[in-house]
């Protein structure tokens, strides 16, 4: 698969994930809509940051993190336990409001990045849902995202979840959840070709 199909693939899951995540919230009566209000400077400076963050955050914990685990430990499940745990911790050292479900459903967003990176091989997947995850909820939709508004507010002025966001809710659960099974589903291999 080609890095520009991973992009892709991976913008369409992670915006498939937060979007779940919304609409269960929205069900369940914790989405304050306050309309629809444009701010090309907020919406181009979450892009430029939060495609930045994706990158390096994906080549750091992924590829030299979760990477140098594997052969650490020659236990790509435990490599993959470790290194979410350790970027759910992370989360929690750099942002104020971090709650105990906050701090899961960041763990469980390590798992389904980590995951995208152990069955591609490659970055690319998990920068497309990490980059999507990230900009849909905050720059798009105007949440608060893991504890921070300095990026919400781009188009649409929607809250919800409390001072850590969608991530804070046990939403993002359901959200994450369906990431998982979309990168397992996207990153089937064909038994006829062989390993």
């Amino acid at each position: 698969m080609s890095r520009r199909r991973e992009l892709l693939l991976g913008a369409g899951i992670g915006t498939t994930g937060i979007a779940v995540t919304v609409a269960l919230m929205a069900a369940a009566g914790d989405v304050d809509a306050g309309g629809f209000e444009p701010h090309a400077d907020v919406l181009l400076r979450g892009l430029v940051v939060l495609g930045v963050a994706a990158v390096v955050e994906e080549l750091v914990f992924r590829a030299l993190v979760l990477g140098g685990l594997v052969r650490l430990t020659e236990s790509a499940a435990l490599a993959l336990v470790l290194s979410s745990t350790l970027f759910g911790l992370l989360h929690l050292v750099t942002t104020e409001d971090t709650t105990t479900l906050s701090l899961l459903s960041t763990v469980l967003g390590g798992v389904m990045y980590g995951l995208a990176y152990l069955r591609t091989g490659r970055i690319w997947l998990g920068v497309g849902i990490h980059f999507t995850w990230n900009v849909v909820q905050s720059s798009v939709l105007g949440f608060t995202m893991s504890g921070t508004d300095d990026f919400s507010g781009g188009l649409w002025h929607l809250s919800g979840g409390g001072d850590y966001g969608p991530e804070g809710t046990a939403f993002s659960l359901v959200g994450r959840a369906v990431v998982i099974a979309l990168v397992l589903v996207v990153t089937r291999r064909d038994p006829r070709r062989g390993p």
